[in-house]
């Protein structure tokens, strides 16, 4: 468990560690280790923690070998193992993940030895959701977190069809099994929703969308959010799934017609919280600042809070790199001092916007942004 530079959270919780690359914000849309443009942050860090613990790749052997040469301590030589057996370094010297997820019980305590209310990103180094892990391993994270109800738990997936599957196999669970469920995890200790777990997907492109809302949409959830980064290409939440004809409008509840106009007058679930933010890191792809002033529009529109976490390491104006001048108050051909795009004091004045969904107000905190 541990602080974080993420704008929207305040420490990471880790119960699941590994992961494999399932869709273009992994980095260049290819599932294989090879080859990609952009990247995940947390493979690189992944490599860096084997590292640190005192184990060097070899590609000779093509495996994580003890280097003699490095000092570690015992904490650090700890982290390594736990995933050394979950990442390699492939023919560019570039970390990616095996593939394999692990479930870590020892970390499940961790938010329960913590009393004063904080949020936490679930599994920023993984996806709760991971193949291979059981619907029990998944239950437990959410036990945990139904013992804590002073926390705030954000929880982050690219497997919705997964989380969705998950929910339905823990409502379909006859009464005695769903009672040694919650002896042995604690998952029913609340009434569900828990209401401080927050369910997300990654949305880059439309596609993404079109296929992970409504499965979202389908889960109970006291906040249901998207993370819409790194921002590939521009995103409609307000016409999710159109197949020429109509869409659900994902930010209001109602189903419309592709030309905007509502289909009757009852609304279904919807969207609650949107976070914005370009790539960014080694080969960060472009985002162009329209595609999220696009969203924020939208967002605008139907009252629905949003988070603009950052423009990206590479920015773009009709595909060519820019930083903003505020002198001149206009765009210009250029690249951001920060190399994240997240220095809010780069952007114009209609980016500039931290919402929280509606009646939250985050834990006291200098790094979490409180604004009117």
């Amino acid at each position: 468990m541990a602080t974080t530079e993420i704008s929207w959270t305040q420490r990471t919780w880790n119960p699941i560690a590994g992961c494999r690359r399932v869709s273009p914000g992994c980095g260049g849309g290819v599932k294989g280790p090879d080859g990609e443009a952009g990247g995940c942050y947390a493979e690189t860090m992944a490599g860096r923690i084997v590292r640190m613990g005192g184990y060097e790749w070899s590609a000779l052997k093509g495996a994580w070998m003890v280097d003699p040469k490095k000092k570690q301590t015992q904490a650090s030589r700890a982290s390594a193992d736990r995933y050394k057996d979950l990442v390699r370094i492939n023919k560019d010297g570039q970390a990616r993940w095996t593939g394999v997820f692990a479930f870590d019980a020892e970390k499940l305590s961790e938010p329960l030895r913590r009393k004063a209310p904080s949020m936490y990103f679930v599994n920023s180094m993984s996806d709760l959701f991971g193949e291979g892990l059981t619907n029990e391993q998944i239950a437990a994270v959410f036990g945990v977190m139904a013992a804590c109800p002073q926390h705030t738990f954000q929880i982050l997936t690219k497997r919705a069809a997964r989380m969705a599957e998950w929910f339905k196999w823990i409502a379909a669970l006859p009464e005695p099994e769903k009672l040694a469920l919650a002896r042995d995890t604690g998952a029913f200790a609340r009434p569900w929703p828990l209401p401080g777990v927050w369910l997300g997907v990654s949305c880059e492109r439309q596609e993404e969308a079109d296929e992970r809302i409504p499965l979202l949409l389908q889960c109970p959830a006291a906040v249901r959010w998207v993370s819409a980064e790194p921002l590939l290409g521009p995103v409609d939440f307000r016409m999710v799934g159109s197949n020429g004809q109509r869409a659900y409008d994902a930010l209001t509840g109602h189903h419309r017609h592709d030309d905007g106009t509502p289909i009757g007058d009852g609304a279904g679930p919807r969207l609650d919280w949107i976070v914005w933010g370009g790539e960014s890191g080694h080969d960060a792809r472009p985002c162009e600042v329209e595609w999220i002033r696009y969203g924020m529009r939208k967002c605008r529109d139907t009252g629905v809070p949003a988070f603009v976490k950052q423009v990206g390491g590479m920015p773009t104006i009709c595909g060519v790199p820019v930083t903003f001048n505020h002198e001149t108050a206009e765009w210009s051909k250029g690249r951001m001092a920060d190399k994240k795009g997240a220095d809010m004091a780069e952007w114009p004045e209609d980016l500039r916007v931290r919402e929280w969904p509606g009646g939250f107000v985050p834990p006291k905190s200098k790094a979490l942004p409180v604004l009117p």
